[in-house]
């Protein structure tokens, strides 16, 4: 059963968890920062941005085996429901890593 709390209560419990996620943040810029031994340079890594284009052609296409999924599944066909949302969700990781 859950304990009703005053506001102050949950304002005190909402400061602690920022106060937390800063210290996590604090680390992870420190970890990001640390020199390493083939970089001694404390340069954050650099993320690698995606192809805008590639990922809107990903995203229509995995949109489209969703639309299609659902299609298939409004119309009993259970089995070509399964594996278009599985492509679809294949096309997911993908859109992820290009």
């Amino acid at each position: 059963m859950v304990t009703p709390r005053s506001k102050e209560e949950v304002l005190a419990m909402l400061k602690e968890a920022m106060a937390e996620l800063n210290n996590v943040n604090d680390h992870l810029d420190d970890v990001l920062t640390k020199p390493t031994p083939s970089n001694q340079m404390t340069t954050k890594t650099e993320m690698k941005h995606p192809d805008p284009k590639l990922h809107l052609q990903i995203s229509i296409a995995k949109s489209g085996l969703r639309i299609l999924a659902g299609i298939a599944l409004a119309s009993s066909m259970f089995v070509t429901s399964g594996v278009l949302f599985v492509l679809a969700e294949v096309l997911g990781i993908v859109e992820e890593l290009v």
